[in-house]
């Protein structure tokens, strides 16, 4: 049980940031498995790019959802931006969420964890009007969003 709480950090004061970013009209795609790749590229190459600034590199975590946890903000958001540039013309929307980790284990993906971190970036992916709307939202909980 010891070795369980000792890999298993709890963290109670670092706020992180989260990216959620979900293709838009994915499944209107003919070229479904060209566009998978092509992402995959990409995530290859902004892992690189952020490595400095990511505490969990970008994935895929659910079809054609991707996410990853970042050490600053700033980062996230350039890294949001980047994104989208570089997928252009697939459209994508992101959801940027700022807050604290539930948990904390090194060896887990960004998938595997759980936190306010991540249901604020939920949220804010969630708030896009309409299923084919596009762009970067994002939610600390804070006025300033």
């Amino acid at each position: 049980m010891y070795t369980l709480i000792k890999e298993v950090k709890l963290i109670m004061k670092n706020n992180y940031t989260s990216i959620m970013i979900d293709v838009v009209d994915s499944k209107k795609y003919d070229n479904r498995n060209e566009v998978q790749e092509f992402l995959k590229c990409i995530i290859e190459y902004l892992n690189n790019v952020f490595d400095k600034s990511l505490k969990k590199k970008l994935m895929f975590s659910a079809g054609d959802e991707i996410q990853g946890l970042f050490n600053s903000s700033l980062a996230a958001y350039l890294c949001s931006r980047f994104f989208m540039m570089l997928c252009f013309p697939v459209k994508v929307r992101v959801g940027i969420g700022y807050g604290e980790l539930a948990f904390d284990n090194d060896e887990w993906a960004s998938s595997e964890l759980d936190g306010e971190v991540y249901h604020n970036a939920r949220y804010a992916i969630e708030s896009f009007i309409g299923k084919s709307s596009f762009g970067i939202r994002i939610n600390s909980k804070e006025k300033k969003d």
